[in-house]
C-alpha cells in the first residue's frame, strides 16, 4: 500500500477541473481592500476525523484535518487541503465505557 505524503493540496476541482474557490475569491477580495493580512487563508468549512480505537481512553489522539470549499464554476463541495495533526476530544465525542455501542430498536 502506497504511503500518503501529507499535506495534500487539490488545486482543482474534481468536477469540472475549475480552479476558482468561493471562499478564496472573497478572502482576496478582501486582501485588496487591506481588510485581511496577505498571509490570511480561507475555507467555508474545516473538520477533524480523530484517529483511534474507539474504546481507547485519550487525552490526544492523531487525527487528520481537512479543509472544504465550493468550486464558483460548477458549485461542487471538495476537499482543498488535508493534513494530519493532534486532535483533543471533546466530552461528546467520547462514548461512556458503560453504554451499549448502538441502540437498533
Amino acid at each position: 500500500m502506497e504511503e500518503l505524503k501529507f499535506p495534500l493540496d487539490f488545486t482543482n476541482c474534481p468536477n469540472c477541473n475549475g480552479d476558482r474557490r468561493l471562499s478564496n475569491i472573497i478572502l482576496e477580495q478582501e486582501k485588496e481592500k487591506g481588510k485581511m493580512p496577505k498571509e490570511s487563508q480561507a475555507f467555508l468549512f474545516t473538520h477533524t476525523s480523530i484517529i483511534a480505537h474507539p474504546n481507547g481512553r485519550w487525552l490526544s489522539a492523531p487525527a487528520l484535518i481537512t479543509f472544504y470549499d465550493a468550486c464558483v464554476d460548477c458549485g461542487t463541495m471538495y476537499c482543498v487541503h488535508a493534513e494530519l495533526g493532534t486532535a483533543t476530544p471533546g466530552a461528546g465525542q467520547q462514548r461512556p465505557k458503560t453504554a451499549p455501542p448502538f441502540s437498533t430498536s
